[in-house]
């Protein structure tokens, strides 16, 4: 890809709760929410979460390594082993060039995530 963008390490909060409470938890206006499983969520840019579960686990989460890619259906469609989703923002997982990823698409960007293990492995395949 010219002009591969730059895999860096994505700093977000984990949170493990019920549905419900995932649900109806309130986060800062500026994170980028992503609904990983019904009880899990990564939320790039918070610090913070309001939630009514008790039992919920919320921890800060380093271990995300990430690349951001500006018009994601022209530059980065063909690298994927799928279809990036139509309707937007959306997160969706599957291959890119055989490497497990989840990407978060909007209109005109997307994230690419990957476990920081596979970040070097990340930056070859859009590189």
């Amino acid at each position: 890809m010219a002009d591969a963008p730059p895999v860096v390490a994505i700093v977000g909060m984990r949170v493990i709760a019920t549905p419900p409470a995932l649900d109806a938890a309130r986060w800062p206006s500026d994170a980028i929410v992503l609904r990983l499983a019904p009880d899990e969520v990564f939320a790039i840019g918070a610090d913070e979460v309001s939630i009514s579960d008790q039992h919920a686990i919320a921890v800060r989460d380093g271990g995300v390594s990430g690349a951001w890619v500006l018009d994601p259906d022209t530059r980065l469609a063909p690298l994927l082993e799928w279809l990036l989703p139509v309707e937007r923002p959306a997160l969706a997982s599957g291959g890119l060039l055989g490497l497990a990823t989840r990407i978060w698409v909007d209109d005109d960007r997307a994230l690419v995530l990957v476990a920081t293990p596979f970040a070097a492995e990340l930056a070859e395949r859009l590189a």
